[in-house]
């Protein structure tokens, strides 16, 4: 059976409205695979009681014919690969300078290449199957202005000929696993200190997310005698807020592939090392950034499945109780009457303004009566032993102070253990 203007299951006008319950189905990250949309079609198409060709009955979803012809109707849509993207990230996101660590391996992607077409496999050459990782370690602000970057090697015994040919200014270090380590980053201050020119009257702020090397008690202690303020971003936002992420490290990491890839050719049989990498580094860092206003409301909307103004409004009225415990002693209501107080209706998905239903017709055509918006319960407070960090002024003194009792905590905790193991030897 055909498709023509005569024997179209669905109106102009109700295909449109189900390309825009397709697109903000896909914005908040919960978007249909293929054989969905057929499913849902055929869903819609029995709910409103539409003509509709037998094959769909039998198989209780649209054919892949209708499916082909839909998406040709509406070259808006298109079919993407979707990126893994975890849930706490998709729903944390919610409405300087600044330092971030990344990784680099002597084993690079390389870049595509021209060869005779209809070739099933190209192949290009790496100096092995797998790389020795090395961390890069960067600090930009919004003007573009770079500090030197610094490297951490994979090297109990550091060497300064390691960035002997890297960029002006860089320096390095090495532990056992080449990773951002409590030690490494309190050497690193020290470095962005020098270039910074931050000092107790010209304070300079300093963004970074709550990596544990980031906040050990000897960092802030070093970041507040400096006149570094330190303010980290919250949990699971930094592929948002974190302009490395953003705009700097794609470039930078492009670059230093290009950079492996012409090294290969230019020493054949050679084998690349991790002494090679500051060369392909040594380009400038600005050059790469795009630093610019890049949020939009397509950006929060999968914030929209897990918003709860509600828990927002009651923490609210914990910390306003704690603030002035005499309002507690004094208020008549009952817990029912202060969740109902409280409840908030959700807001709209903030990604179009336009109306999801029609309002011609006798019956509403909305997609969202057969398939609705997924909405997360509300979050169960759980403890599992690990405290959860928050955005924070950490250079301030009560939270410096509170880092400073768990460190002093963990201390205590790691001595009693190596004493019991000591005796237990004995």
């Amino acid at each position: 059976m055909g498709y023509r203007a005569w024997n179209k299951v669905f109106t102009q006008e109700q295909e449109q409205i189900m390309e825009d319950y397709i697109v903000k189905a896909a914005n908040i990250y919960y978007g249909f695979c293929p054989k969905e949309i057929r499913k849902f079609a055929y869903e819609l198409a029995d709910k409103y009681k539409l003509a509709m060709p037998p094959h769909w009955k039998d198989k209780q979803m649209a054919t892949e014919d209708w499916f082909s012809r839909f998406m040709k109707r509406h070259p808006q849509l298109s079919l993407r690969c979707s990126q893994p993207t975890s849930l706490s990230r998709a729903t944390s996101f919610n409405e300087g300078n600044n330092v971030d660590e990344t990784g680099i391996t002597t084993v690079q992607k390389p870049n595509r290449i021209v060869t005779k077409k209809g070739t099933r496999q190209v192949g290009a050459l790496t100096s092995a199957e797998r790389g020795t990782l090395v961390t890069l370690t960067c600090a930009v602000n919004a003007v573009g202005n770079v500090v030197p970057p610094m490297f951490i090697y994979p090297r109990i015994r550091y060497q300064e000929h390691f960035i002997r040919d890297g960029p002006i200014g860089s320096t390095g270090t090495g532990n056992a696993s080449g990773w951002m380590q409590d030690t490494e980053f309190l050497k690193y201050l020290q470095h962005f200190q020098k270039y910074a020119s931050a000092t107790i009257d010209h304070r300079v702020l300093l963004l970074l997310d709550n990596h544990a090397s980031h906040i050990s008690i000897q960092a802030l202690d070093y970041c507040s005698e400096s006149g570094i303020v330190v303010l980290s971003f919250p949990p699971h936002c930094s592929h948002k807020l974190q302009p490395l992420d953003r705009s700097v490290y794609g470039p930078l990491k492009k670059a230093i592939n290009s950079g492996c890839d012409v090294w290969m050719r230019s020493n054949p049989g050679k084998t690349m090392t991790i002494k090679i990498y500051p060369i392909h580094s040594n380009y400038s860092l600005s050059d790469g950034a795009d630093i610019k206003h890049i949020f939009t409301a397509i950006d929060y909307a999968p914030s929209y499945v897990t918003d709860r103004p509600a828990a927002a409004a009651e923490l609210r009225k914990d910390e306003v109780n704690k603030a002035n415990p005499e309002n507690v002693e004094n208020d008549p209501t009952t817990p029912d009457e202060a969740r109902n107080k409280h409840e908030v209706t959700p807001p709209p998905i903030p990604v179009s303004d336009e109306p999801v239903a029609s309002t011609s017709g006798l019956q509403k055509f909305a997609p969202e009566t057969v398939r609705p918006f997924p909405k997360a319960p509300p979050r169960k407070q759980e403890n599992k032993g690990q405290k959860k960090r928050k955005s924070a002024i950490y250079t301030d003194t009560p939270e410096k102070e509170d880092i400073r009792a768990e460190y002093e905590e963990k201390k205590k905790r790691r001595k009693k253990l190596l004493k019991k193991f000591f005796v237990n030897l004995k």
